[in-house]
């Protein structure tokens, strides 16, 4: 028996949760992920629990009344395939979409092609507010959706994760560390790193950040971002540097690499969606009649920058 689990919501009401009020951003996105995947593994155990149940009693019906409908037609989940992983940002791909029905159907789709837009929260700076699931398949009690999000080497396509949120500590990013003979445990605001391309993709900007110096003046023991100069899309790989003197005294610089640890991510929401039938028409198999696709569901799926 599959232990309940509860959807962790939208992003915004999860980082307001009062047990998550303490935890920085990188614990509050690997928490976030964790109870993701979790809650759509639990959904897809009770999916498959359903249908052997369903299934098997549909198959006696039919023995015995030559393949007349049994019952009334029923969506019983509509989420995102948990098979997919999170969407990739960067080098793209394919995601789908699983609704499954009590009873089988067929799907005509010679006046069109039905299609879900499911929401994009746009919190990893997403270009569309709206990701296009399009129908490509039917396995008789399950219709599936799918959505190609095409390569963005520059991690800005329709979902995207190229955002550093503000106030978000940038100190485990920290790849070079030259910084000598500086006062120590001193605190500067505003301090400018300046970017360089690093392996990642192009249009960042330099950022503004708050640092304070560690007690031995070898190194830095706070450093949060703020702003970036203008309108940017981060990568991992890209860097951002800064030298003692800019800082405040002494000598070296430090380099921070931008990772996937310290980029806010879009997630898509198929809260408050619905199937678009686009003309096309959905039969049930076993009287020949037409069935709606109404479905409640809570299904998310976040992205990562890869």
């Amino acid at each position: 028996m599959a232990i309940f689990q509860q959807s962790p919501g939208s992003w915004f009401s999860f980082t307001k949760r009062l047990d998550n009020q303490n935890l920085s951003i990188n614990e509050l996105k690997s928490k976030f992920y964790k109870e993701q995947l979790l809650f759509e593994n639990f959904i897809s155990s009770q999916v498959s629990q359903q249908y052997l149940q369903n299934n098997s009693a549909q198959l006696n019906n039919q023995l015995h009344q030559a393949g007349k409908r049994y019952g009334k037609q029923e969506i019983l989940s509509a989420v995102f395939n948990p098979l997919n992983g999170s969407i990739k940002t960067i080098s793209g791909g394919k995601t789908q979409i699983l609704i499954t029905l009590k009873e089988a159907v067929t799907v005509d789709t010679g006046s069109g092609i039905p299609f879900i837009d499911v929401n994009n929260d746009q919190l990893g700076g997403g270009s569309a507010s709206t990701a296009r699931y399009t129908y490509y398949e039917s396995t008789g009690l399950q219709m599936r959706f799918e959505f190609d999000l095409p390569a963005s080497p520059n991690n800005s396509g329709v979902v995207a994760a190229n955002v550093i949120a503000a106030n978000i500590s940038l100190v485990d990013a920290i790849t070079t560390n030259t910084l000598d003979g500086m006062t120590g445990a001193v605190n500067s605001n505003n301090v400018t790193f300046t970017a360089a391309q690093g392996t990642g993709g192009t249009g960042f900007q330099n950022i503004k950040t708050d640092t304070r110096t560690s007690g031995g003046g070898d190194g830095l023991d706070t450093l949060t971002f703020l702003t970036s100069a203008s309108a940017a899309t981060y990568s991992p790989g890209q860097t951002l540097s800064s030298t003692a003197g800019n800082i405040f005294d002494g000598t070296g610089e430090v380099i921070v690499t931008i990772d996937s640890n310290i980029l806010t991510a879009d997630t898509l929401s198929m809260v408050g969606t619905a199937v678009n039938l686009n003309g096309a028409t959905v039969i049930n198999t076993g009287d020949g009649k037409t069935t709606d696709l109404n479905y409640i569901s809570t299904s998310t799926r976040g992205s990562i920058p890869n």
